[in-house]
């Protein structure tokens, strides 16, 4: 299993990922993808990431 790297995004990028998930009108493909990034920018598992969005670890 690939070990988790916190990914570097910008303050403006985070927020915009941010008011992604907050959409109501959009795919909820894009907010999971959003929500990926965050985690992932949170420095969370990936194990984590699969257990809290519900997705398969090839996803993650």
């Amino acid at each position: 299993m690939a070990h988790a790297s916190i990914l570097d995004i910008k303050q403006e990028d985070y927020e915009y990922l941010q008011s992604l998930c907050k959409c109501r009108t959009i795919q909820a493909q894009i907010v999971d993808r959003a929500k990926l990034l965050i985690y992932k920018a949170q420095g969370e598992s990936n194990a984590a990431i699969v257990t809290r969005i519900d997705v398969n670890m090839n996803t993650v």
